[in-house]
């Protein structure tokens, strides 16, 4: 869709067919012409007059150019193709039409209404009188003002990991195709797996180690024939599916098979040399190797089993090649607050150093009354910057700063059956999360990617409040769009606020990516995260109240620009809400799930902008938990 929408956009003062887009995109005249009326609603040449006629108009109103030459200049082979299409549209005749508009202005001004209140109304008349969905009452946040020969580099760390879960994953059909659209859509790079050693595929007898690589092979061959980087985890990863913090619907532990050195050292040592056997040298020197401090592992013991493993397996890997690099431990962040000082320190008393060191983020704190410790949620909108500032100061003190710094795995909640997790509200915390984090850490790891990972005998519904981005069925929640958005950013900044990031090429392309992420209120730690219900969300939040945002954009190129608004909110976007008008019906037919997927894409809106003193300025109305990409084109 968004190809088509670039073509027409670059293309629609041209005489274009519907052939020449069809050959462009290597696809039959009949494939497409059935795909845009399915997508768009219309034909190829009704979208395309409606992108001619809303340059168009826009013309009509704001220049003095005669009908004739708008009607050429916007790709309307004659004034009678344009009369008619104008009038199917308004009608009225172009001139007529002008004459209307010019005269109701008029009248308006001696009303003594301001020239900005006059562009709205003229809008909401061209629109229909309909209301657009910006003119919300909303908050007024200060004024934003960058300039656009100032920038910094931009490196998108948010979606350099994304988590599947165990290698064997990576074998279903579904989940391969989730992964490549992620790929394909939110740029993601590195594909965390973990659980490579399992039970029935290694066997220890008469003292010696017969092992089956096939199955991981079978995986990894995947990630790397897609150009995707396998970040693997090396250890022993249980499988829960959650419904809060201390219960879960299934837990079942993954055994570790290795209890010695010389064990865990064969097998190690053969599994590096197999890899690099198998996909080469500069392949694996560029994938992460990670051991997460598995409880068993004791890392509070300096003599602990988990030193021990960490330094066979950087071993194994490092005789090959020391770029190959091997990190951990998964430190959880708020969690082991207690404990970072004392497993930093036993790690700086090992020969072995990380090259990269690994956090999990997730919203709870360990709190610590009369000698007892207990887990609870935690109320903190900046818990995932906030808690890695605190812990980047532990190893600060401690003198043990690696290379890189990663959150392997982050999210609100463990919970793989919380309906927030499904909301609008979720996808406005991912994007203020992912914001946050540019500059404070190097690779982002989202948990996870797709709810097939958690599918079991009570996931019957279209939704069942896991934390993938993507549903069973491959639907797009709110979270995949504030990633589908994020990945639009440009390659350098120009700045950032707690609602919103802008960026630019440097070549006449700005992009703002903002939200209205709410804060929990109390009553989110009153109830179980497995019986938060749908009905229930909007209590759970400190205001719904929308917010205006503006910014300035100073040092740009006179001319007109189009600006692109694509948004996800309650009413446009949301699988979840579009599944309620179904009134969140279990058993869904085939038919009634791809009705639900048409539903949940965002809205589209274009708009033009003129500037004539150097100053692109930008504003726009969130909804309360409200995601939006404003993409903004200089047009030459």
């Amino acid at each position: 869709m968004f190809e088509i929408q670039n073509y027409v956009q670059a293309n629609y003062q041209k005489q274009i067919s519907l052939n020449d887009l069809a050959k462009k995109l290597y696809l039959s005249n009949a494939y497409l012409s059935k795909y845009i009326k399915k997508r768009f609603g219309l034909s190829f040449l009704e979208y395309v007059n409606n992108i001619r006629l809303f340059h168009a108009v826009d013309e009509m109103l704001y220049t003095d150019k005669k009908i004739t030459r708008i009607a050429l200049d916007n790709g309307f082979p004659t004034t009678a193709s344009f009369n008619k299409v104008f009038k199917e549209v308004y009608n009225m005749t172009p001139s007529g039409y002008r004459t209307s508009v010019r005269q109701k202005t008029k009248e308006e001004v001696q009303d003594t209404e301001s020239k900005e209140q006059i562009e709205q109304r003229v809008k909401k008349y061209l629109a229909g009188n309909t209301v657009l969905q910006d003119e919300v009452a909303a908050k007024n946040l200060d004024l934003f003002t960058v300039d656009a020969k100032e920038t910094t580099e931009l490196k998108k760390n948010w979606n350099a990991i994304i988590n599947i879960g165990k290698v064997d994953a990576l074998l279903d059909s579904e989940m391969q195709q989730q992964v490549l659209i992620m790929k394909q859509e939110l740029g993601f790079r590195y594909v965390r797996v973990w659980n490579i050693f399992v039970q029935d595929m290694y066997e220890e007898k008469d003292g010696s180690w017969h092992y089956n690589f096939s199955r991981v092979d079978r995986g990894l061959d995947f990630l790397v024939e897609n150009q995707l980087k396998p970040y693997i985890e090396l250890s022993f990863k249980p499988i829960h599916v959650s419904y809060t913090l201390y219960s879960t619907l299934t837990e079942k532990e993954n055994d570790i098979i290795f209890h010695d050195r010389d064990s865990y050292d064969k097998v190690m040592n053969d599994f590096a040399s197999h890899l690099i056997n198998r996909y080469g040298m500069d392949e694996v020197e560029s994938w992460y190797f990670e051991l997460w401090k598995d409880d068993r592992l004791n890392m509070m013991d300096e003599k602990g089993w988990y030193f021990d493993c960490f330094e066979i397996g950087y071993h194994a890997l490092k005789r090959i090649s020391d770029r190959i690099k091997v990190g951990g431990a998964g430190f959880a962040l708020g969690y082991d607050r207690y404990q970072y000082h004392q497993l930093i320190q036993n790690w700086k008393k090992q020969k072995v150093k990380p090259d990269f060191i690994s956090m999990y983020s997730y919203s709870y704190l360990l709190i610590q009354q009369d000698s007892m410790y207990f887990g609870k949620r935690s109320l903190d909108n900046n818990f995932v910057k906030n808690q890695t500032d605190i812990f980047k100061q532990v190893l600060q003190e401690e003198e043990f700063m690696a290379e890189e710094l990663h959150i392997t795995e982050w999210n609100y909640t463990i919970s793989n059956r919380n309906c927030i997790s499904d909301s609008c509200a979720h996808g406005a915390y991912v994007m203020k999360t992912c914001i946050e984090s540019i500059g404070n850490v190097d690779k982002m790891g989202y948990w996870h990617g797709s709810d097939l990972h958690t599918e079991y005998y009570d996931t019957e519904a279209v939704l069942y409040g896991d934390n993938g981005l993507l549903t069973r069925d491959g639907i797009k929640k709110p979270s995949f769009y504030a990633f589908h958005f994020m990945n639009f950013l440009q390659s350098q900044l120009l700045g950032k606020t707690e609602n919103a990031v802008l960026s630019t090429d440097g070549r006449g392309t700005y992009t703002i990516v903002c939200h209205n992420c709410k804060r929990f209120n109390y009553r989110y730690t009153m109830k179980e995260e497995k019986d938060i219900r749908i009905e229930d969300l909007e209590e759970l939040y400190e205001d719904t109240d929308a917010v205006h945002l503006k910014f300035c954009i100073n040092h740009v190129e006179n001319g007109d620009y189009i600006m692109r608004v694509f948004y996800v909110n309650s009413e446009n976007g949301s699988v979840q809400d579009v599944w309620g008008d179904m009134d969140y019906l279990k058993n869904l037919s085939k038919g009634e799930v791809e009705y639900i997927r048409r539903g949940a894409m965002p809205k589209v809106e274009m708009r033009k902008i003129h500037v004539e003193d150097g100053v692109l300025r930008v504003d726009t109305k969130l909804m309360a938990h409200e995601i939006k990409a404003l993409d903004i084109h200089y047009q030459y």
